[in-house]
């Protein structure tokens, strides 16, 4: 068992963590509010405004983005938003659908395939990028380009990932302003929570670092629904990628019909499990009902969980603050198993594979 009052030692931080990702997860609502003015200040043609429907073309923590806003549509008077994580585009994209390709690198191959699919279908076109190839097709096509000026892991632009399209798809009309209420309150609420979870608050007042040793050496299974389903996958992301562990993440009422029965076999592996569950305020009643149920059942098969209810008035709000919960949580975790979160060397491996010329 990890000694988990390592997590306050700053010479244990500094040691696991050079590259300090801790202060680039703290900067989250600074990067909220950078990417929401560039998004509105992005001059777009004027036929633009007749987009029906938008795809977030994206991969990794580049197209988390797309599975948040996609999320965040799911309420009344918002057009269909869709998320894209392969090359070309579906075939039934058209000049009325907004296609952004997000790639932080600028190099994604997949991202660069679905941008000239965009191109060859008429799309109305956003790339969202730092620079490299991306970058280099906009200014060649004279596509609208969001210019991220964050330095730092993909994974931890989330609010440009996030925040941009959500901001293009608002201008458009495509998802009403409804489910955001004030940004602006719903930003600043995401600073005093980060002080909460940063790695200068003692380990007795912080729940990421105290949920970061309950998941130290397990398998890590994340429960939630709509709207959280999307931070659930995100939560499971950010724990492969960070802590280098294996984390799965599930949606109900979909896991009441499958996977719950999944714990019978192998014999004990349940017992290796712990299960996050994401509960939020927003979420129907008859969903509060089955996240009672499921509670009742991993009690009575011994599985260990714990549940974190979100209670803020929007719906961003909630998804904002369940993400920053299990990015910190996953950081934790990555400094409990004596690993440096930022490199990915499984990834750059994959990469270099496939596309030796790709960074």
């Amino acid at each position: 068992m990890q000694n988990i009052n390592i997590l306050d030692s700053t010479t244990h931080r500094q040691r696991f963590d050079p590259s300090e990702m801790a202060a680039r997860i703290s900067g989250i609502a600074k990067q909220c509010r950078e990417a929401w003015g560039d998004a509105f200040a992005l001059e777009l043609p004027e036929g633009f405004q007749k987009s029906n429907q938008m795809v977030v073309a994206g991969m990794g923590g580049s197209g988390i983005g797309g599975d948040l806003l996609s999320s965040l549509a799911l309420t009344d008077g918002s057009a269909p938003i869709h998320v894209w994580r392969d090359y070309n585009l579906p075939p039934w994209v058209n000049g009325q659908t907004l296609v952004v390709a997000s790639s932080y690198s600028g190099n994604t191959e997949e991202t660069l395939s679905a941008f000239q699919a965009a191109r060859h279908y008429g799309c109305n076109l956003v790339a969202l990028t730092k620079g490299g190839t991306l970058e280099e097709l906009a200014t060649e096509s004279r596509s609208p380009l969001i210019k991220i000026k964050f330095t730092g892991e993909p994974r931890t632009a989330l609010g440009y990932s996030f925040i941009a399209p959500l901001a293009l798809a608002i201008r458009l009309k495509l998802i009403p302003s409804t489910p955001i209420n004030n940004l602006e309150k719903t930003i600043d609420r995401l600073d005093e929570v980060t002080t909460v979870y940063k790695p200068t608050s003692p380990l007795e007042k912080n729940p990421a670092k105290q949920l970061a040793g309950k998941l130290f050496d397990r398998t890590v299974v994340i429960y939630a629904s709509n709207p959280l389903s999307a931070a659930a996958r995100r939560w499971k992301t950010q724990i492969n990628e960070n802590a280098k562990t294996w984390a799965f993440a599930e949606t109900l009422p979909e896991l009441q019909h499958n996977s719950i029965v999944g714990y019978e076999k192998p014999k004990g592996e349940s017992r290796k499990v712990f299960v996050v569950l994401l509960e939020s305020n927003a979420y129907d009643p008859r969903l509060l009902l089955r996240h009672k149920v499921v509670k009742e059942f991993l009690e009575k098969e011994n599985i260990e969980h714990q549940s974190f209810e979100f209670t803020e008035p929007d719906v961003l709000g909630n998804m904002l603050q369940a993400i920053l919960l299990g990015d910190f949580t996953s950081y934790y975790l990555a400094l409990l198993n004596q690993i440096d979160p930022a490199p990915i060397p499984a990834i750059d491996f994959l990469k270099g594979r496939v596309a030796p010329s790709q960074h």
